[in-house]
């Protein structure tokens, strides 16, 4: 509530799966997370390993490096709502939602020119930086600069959520190191 909104943790870089209660973070270990939330299901030639409800990326060292939670990476007997982020926010959280527990921080979607057919309008979403120092994080805010970019870009983190054009509900969540994410 309020200026809450805006205070971020270290808590709020990663998922909370719903069916332990256990919180899957940016730096985990392959075992930990997978005491946690079992094998993966399977795991793609980019070194993506899908589990149930979630996709995870580790570094050379097996820490996860990125976290994604989208539709799309469900099977049939999935829960699309399984891992939700550290304040609730799940796939199908309208944008009022996002915003009561996020702030309003977030970017409109780029309108395409009128009459041209050829550009279909960008997807709205908020992305929150974060920099890595030593065993906590500091919250950069909605916009990567310069003048708050860490020395080394392996510190740091971005969050985003990405809003489905036509409901306005959160269709893709990550959590991942670097500005690729």
């Amino acid at each position: 509530e309020g200026d809450e909104r805006y205070k971020f943790e270290n808590d709020d870089l990663g998922f909370v799966d719903t069916e332990s209660g256990a919180l899957l973070k940016i730096g985990m270990s392959s075992e930990d997370v997978e005491k946690l939330i079992g094998a993966p299901r399977t795991v793609d030639r980019d070194g993506f390993r899908k589990y149930s409800g979630i996709v995870i990326k580790y570094d050379d060292n097996g820490n996860a490096s990125q976290m994604i939670v989208a539709a799309g990476n469900m099977e049939g007997d999935d829960n699309p709502n399984r891992f939700v982020s550290p304040r609730g926010v799940k796939l199908s959280t309208t944008l009022d939602e996002f915003k009561s527990v996020y702030g309003d921080e977030y970017n409109e979607p780029s309108q395409a020119a009128e009459g041209d057919e050829s550009i279909k309008s960008s997807a709205m979403m908020a992305v929150r930086y974060y920099a890595k120092n030593g065993d906590t994080f500091n919250y950069l805010g909605g916009n990567y600069t310069k003048e708050n970019k860490p020395e080394n870009d392996a510190d740091l983190i971005m969050q985003t959520f990405l809003f489905s054009t036509e409901t306005k509900t959160v269709s893709v969540m990550s959590v991942g190191n670097g500005t690729a994410n």
